[in-house]
C-alpha cells in the first residue's frame, strides 16, 4: 500500500523469515484468503509483512507456544508494556558497552519472564538463537544457562570501524515496537501449540517449523508439521530448507545470508523452500 510505512521484527530472531517474507506473503495472498494463519510465527516476519501490505490484523491468526506467544498477545491485546521497554533499551543505549552483557546476565535474566524483558533476552543472545524461560531460569539452545553476546572489537584491516555491543541498536528496537503495537493491536492470536488448536474457519496456513532438513540450534518445541497439513482447512504452504516428500509445488527461495564461507557452507545455514500441501 503506498505510503505505509514498512514494519520489521523487533530483534533478530533465528530462522527468522524477514527476508524471504515478500515472496512468502506474495503466495499467501494470491488466493485472496479472508484468513491467514501464521503457524510458529515467532518474531513476526510474515504477519509484519502482511501488516505492511495494508492486509486486516483481524484477518491474522498467529499461533506460537513460545515467549513470543506471550509478546504477540500482549500486542493484539494493548497490554505491551512500551513504557517499559522503552527504559530497558534507553538504559541500555546510555551504559557503556562493556556493562551491557553483565547487566543483562545478572539483572535481567534474574527477573520474572514478561514480553518486555523476554525483547532484552532475545536481543542480547548469542547469534540471535532462541530464547525461553523454564523453572530454573532463561536458557537457549543445547546451554542449560542464558548467556549474552560479549562485545565485538573490529580487528585490523576490518571494513567496520566501530565495535557491536551485546544489543544492536536498542533505540531502533524501541522504534519498532512501537510501531508493532499499533499495527499489531486486534491481531487474532493463540499462545499454544499448534497441535492443540482447530482450525475452524478456512483460510491460507503457512507453517515455518523447526527445520529438518538441516541441523538449526533447536527451539523450546518440535512441531507436528504432518499432522498440522492433515487437519487445515485450506492450501498450507511450509517453509523448509528443502522440497518436500508430497508437496504440490516447491520453490526455491533465495538463500539465507552468510550461507557459504568461500563456496563451503560452514553456518549451518542454507536455502529456505516454499512448500505448497492441498489445492
Amino acid at each position: 500500500m503506498p505510503g505505509r510505512s514498512k514494519l520489521l521484527p523487533a530483534c533478530g530472531y533465528m530462522g527468522s523469515k524477514r527476508r524471504c517474507a515478500p515472496a512468502i506473503v506474495d503466495r499467501l495472498l494470491s488466493h485472496d484468503p479472508p484468513l491467514i494463519y501464521d503457524v510458529g510465527c515467532g518474531s513476526g516476519a510474515i504477519t509484519l509483512e502482511l501488516l505492511s501490505r495494508g492486509y486486516p490484523a483481524k484477518q491474522i491468526m498467529c499461533i506460537e507456544s513460545g515467549p513470543w506467544g506471550a509478546f504477540w498477545l500482549a500486542v493484539t491485546l494493548g497490554e505491551l508494556k512500551l513504557d517499559v521497554v522503552n527504559d530497558y533499551f534507553t538504559k541500555i543505549d546510555q551504559m557503556p558497552l562493556h556493562e551491557v552483557k553483565y547487566w543483562v546476565e545478572n539483572v535481567v535474566a534474574k527477573q520474572s519472564p514478561t514480553p518486555e524483558n523476554f525483547l532484552v533476552m532475545q536481543s542480547a543472545s548469542i547469534g540471535a538463537v532462541a530464547t525461553w524461560h523454564t523453572d530454573s531460569g532463561w536458557v537457549q539452545p543445547r546451554n542449560p544457562t542464558y548467556t549474552a553476546r560479549p562485545v565485538w572489537v573490529p580487528p585490523t584491516g576490518s571494513r567496520e570501524k566501530s565495535p557491536r555491543g551485546t544489543v544492536f541498536t536498542p533505540l531502533k528496537i524501541v522504534e519498532r515496537v512501537q510501531a508493532i503495537a499499533k499495527a499489531g493491536y486486534g491481531l487474532r492470536v493463540i499462545h499454544g501449540r499448534v497441535e492443540e488448536c482447530s482450525f475452524f474457519e478456512p483460510g491460507v496456513i503457512y507453517i515455518d517449523p523447526p527445520y529438518s532438513s538441516f541441523n538449526t540450534s533447536g527451539y523450546r518445541d518440535s512441531m507436528d508439521v504432518r499432522g498440522t497439513i492433515t487437519r487445515a482447512c485450506g492450501p498450507v504452504y511450509v517453509s523448509e530448507g528443502s522440497a518436500l516428500e508430497g508437496t504440490i509445488e516447491a520453490w526455491a527461495l533465495a538463500g539465507r545470508k552468510g550461507a557459504a564461507i568461500n563456496g563451503k557452507d560452514r553456518s549451518g545455514r542454507g536455502e529456505e523452500w516454499l512448500n505448497r500441501f492441498r489445492a
